[in-house]
């Protein structure tokens, strides 16, 4: 690396007049490196240890930016040495932190076969969240990060836009104050073998509108990740415009930031302002003390939509997921005539322990009391907490056709009095092999006098199949079936402890309802 010739495509940054002494402003010698590599086609900009002060770095085509072991870029407390921010000929209906990308440490617009590697680091140590972003990717092709480190990032730490075929692998984002990863309107990306700390979301896929036009971000692979955050550990939206497809998230671990809030979701699926999310698969992910661990939502915002259309969320598998220290339940819910489809979650465990004053709505959304009086709050901003704090502990779904859980072990400690599984307006659901507060409930004088909801409530379900669950509960009755709507459910081979009593609505039609 430490060649030097004048032909040769490996250029060190300190013969172009680089100190590295932490004090310098080395941003110029950088770019003269960058421009000797490009005459010659492309090339290595090698930055050998040290310290190197720096504004804004411009990458060129066929640039490496090797940033060896030892070495550090670190931000420049002068924002003079950095690109203004740029003025975009319309609105963009977007976050500023998702939208602009001039204001930034290392810059990349409308290249090709790039990459920042090396084994280095970049700091921030000015700057607090809204600074530049370490790493700013716009419409680029084929662009590699790796075996790098981010500490403090500012903004973004790296954030993509309109960028196709991208590579991150082995980088360490270090309390990022914004997001950590962003894709935007991006596809063929990838994530492996990162950590990623960050306040805000930590891997966060967006559609927003800010190129001036609706995109998709499709055929993202994230994989083989630690995560800590105080937001969204595995996201889709909220910035949802354009479409997500064939997206697959797998072989993680999810925790909360040190001395931070827990996190909102480890997994977020949201369809907020019309996107089309379809084809994604998730399985293998750990996660600890955070809030919700599934969390899917197809509500109807509408940020830029001159008429605000719900779009759809379908097509969607999770499996082999283990969380402890949650404390909202999973949740699963489209809108009213809008449903959410086509989704199997299977081979979950999950230990609730009661809920926290964080897990009610920031906004004070009083508590409904009953779980048929959840608000929908359509055009919300979509998070674990919106509804307020559930009167559910286990999960909740609402508005969903199609819908398989199988093998579902959910317990909660302390003993809790509200309904373990509740489904209201779900159509062709198969519930198989549930465990409900299967140890914590057992001893029904844990809860004194006070009032309990039914372990299971169904409202307006229609061809269901709820069979092979163990129900451990205190309660009667265990079931609870409502709703001039319901058709067709079947209660199979269930074990319910203390015994099978089902309470239901003298408006369902005689024969709908089978226990067997």
């Amino acid at each position: 690396m430490e060649r030097d010739e004048e032909t040769s495509s490996i250029k060190n940054i300190r013969a172009f007049g680089a100190q590295g002494d932490g004090i310098t402003v080395d941003s110029q010698a950088v770019e003269a490196t960058i421009k000797a590599c490009t005459e010659l086609g492309g090339g290595i900009v090698y930055i050998p240890a040290g310290t190197y002060v720096c504004g804004t770095i411009h990458l060129k085509d066929n640039i490496t930016l090797f940033i060896s072991p030892g070495a550090t870029i670190l931000f420049s407390s002068n924002e003079d040495d950095f690109d203004e921010g740029e003025i975009l000929p319309y609105e963009t209906h977007a976050d500023n932190e998702t939208s602009y990308f001039h204001f930034s440490l290392i810059q990349a617009i409308e290249v090709a076969h790039i990459a920042i590697e090396g084994g280095g680091s970049i700091v921030n140590r000015h700057y607090k969240r809204g600074g530049p972003k370490p790493i700013a990717i716009k419409s680029c092709q084929h662009v590699t990060i790796r075996d790098i480190t981010i500490e403090n990032g500012p903004n973004y730490s790296i954030s993509l836009m309109d960028t196709d075929f991208a590579t991150i692998d082995n980088v360490t984002i270090l309390n990022g104050l914004a997001d950590g990863i962003d894709f935007d309107n991006c596809r063929f990306g990838r994530v492996a073998n990162s950590h990623i700390d960050s306040g805000d979301d930590a891997i966060c896929l967006k559609t927003s509108p800010a190129l001036g036009y609706v995109s998709s971000t499709e055929n993202i692979v994230v994989t083989n990740c630690s995560i800590a955050t105080s937001a969204n550990c595995l996201k889709l939206g909220t910035e949802s415009s354009g479409d997500f497809k064939y997206i697959a998230f797998t072989n993680c671990s999810c925790n909360a930031k040190a001395f931070a809030r827990p996190p909102n979701s480890a997994i977020a699926l949201e369809s907020v302002d019309g996107a089309h999310i379809t084809g994604v698969a998730i399985s293998n992910i750990t996660m600890v003390n955070v809030r919700c661990p599934i969390f899917l939502r197809l509500g109807n915002r509408g940020r830029a939509q001159v008429v605000p259309t719900a779009g759809s969320l379908e097509n969607v598998s999770i499996s082999n997921i283990v969380a402890t220290g949650a404390s909202v339940p999973c949740i699963v819910a489209g809108i009213p005539g809008d449903y959410i489809r086509h989704v199997n979650i299977a081979d979950v465990i999950v230990e609730y322990q009661a809920p926290r004053e964080a897990d009610k709505d920031s906004r004070n959304f009083q508590p409904a009391e009953n779980a048929l009086q959840v608000p929908e709050a359509e055009d919300r901003y979509p998070e674990a907490s919106m509804f307020g704090l559930l009167p559910i502990w286990g999960f909740y779904g609402r508005h969903a056709k199609d819908l398989t859980l199988r093998n579902l072990h959910f317990r909660i400690s302390p003993p809790d009095t509200r309904a373990g599984l509740v489904l209201d307006d779900v159509q062709a659901v198969v519930v198989d092999g549930m465990a409900l507060n299967e140890i914590t409930l057992g001893n029904s004088g844990e809860l004194g006098e006070m009032t309990r909801d039914p372990a299971i409530l169904c409202n307006d379900v229609a061809d269901a199949a709820i069979q092979g669950c163990r129900i451990t509960y205190p309660t009667s009755p265990i079931i609870r079936v409502t709703g001039s709507a319901t058709r067709s459910i079947q209660f199979l081979n269930n074990s319910i402890v203390p015994r099978p009593e089902v309470d239901t609505d003298a408006s369902i039609p005689p024969g709908e309802i089978v226990f067997k």
